[in-house]
């Protein structure tokens, strides 16, 4: 998930968002999410998810990177194998 938090952090940077605004986007503190952005906490699958919405970020980026680990609940497991349909539907 590190290399994915680093490419999610760059792009922000980027397009002048501030870590405040996602945070406040993800209804979480500010100092949870610059945890997240700095590695030391995990971002929920859901909440990657309303970021890379929010970031106007197209997931395909992620596509070829190395292996996202999330912590997820299991509720929010079939929204993942959902996306991981769509997702190997539109690339192939």
């Amino acid at each position: 998930m590190e290399n994915s938090i680093l490419k999610i952090r760059e792009i922000r940077i980027a397009k002048g968002i501030t870590q405040k605004a996602c945070a406040d986007f993800l209804g979480m503190s500010v100092q949870n999410y610059c945890d997240i952005e700095n590695q030391r906490n995990n971002l929920k699958a859901d909440d990657f998810l309303k970021l890379c919405n929010f970031l106007d970020i197209d997931l395909n980026l992620f596509r070829d990177s190395d292996n996202i680990y999330l912590t997820i609940k299991k509720a929010d497991y079939q929204k993942l194998l959902d996306l991981r349909k769509f997702l190997d539907f539109y690339i192939k």
